[in-house]
């Protein structure tokens, strides 16, 4: 891949990102404010960011790697997946330690937003994959 097609590939990234993470606050706001039933944590627009920043970094880095070394990628990929789920791990325990009455509603709303930004990513990454295989197999 060259590096204009590694840009608009992260540019794209980055747009989906920012609409998928304004999706989820109107989505936040509009339960927040109008549910009877308090189902969202009041840190949910912070963990809307935080998956926002560890996203766009994460696939830069994967982004960098399939461009450098196809088989190298599948290393890279499964280490910072691993390391994603461990960080997210202690933060979801954390939290739930330190502030019991909002656990429940933390944890759901931390899963609801990690499926929404993980299906994002890997979505990318299989096609940027796909694209610098057909890249290969061209030349």
């Amino acid at each position: 891949m060259t590096s204009d097609q590694l840009k608009k590939k992260y540019y794209s990234f980055v747009v989906t990102n920012l609409i998928g993470a304004g999706l989820l606050l109107t989505g936040w706001y509009l339960l927040h404010r109008y549910s009877a039933i308090p189902i969202t944590s009041k840190v949910t627009p912070w963990i809307i960011i935080f998956f926002l920043a560890t996203n766009l970094t994460v696939f830069y880095f994967q982004l960098q790697t399939i461009s450098r070394k196809l088989s190298r990628f599948v290393n890279v990929f499964l280490i910072t997946t691993t390391l994603k789920l461990l960080l997210f791990l202690v933060i979801i325990i954390t939290y739930a330690f330190l502030f019991r009455e909002d656990a429940v509603n933390f944890i759901l709303n931390f899963f609801v937003i990690y499926v929404v930004f993980t299906s994002i990513e890997v979505a990318r990454i299989i096609s940027a994959q796909k694209k610098l295989k057909n890249n290969t197999l061209q030349n």
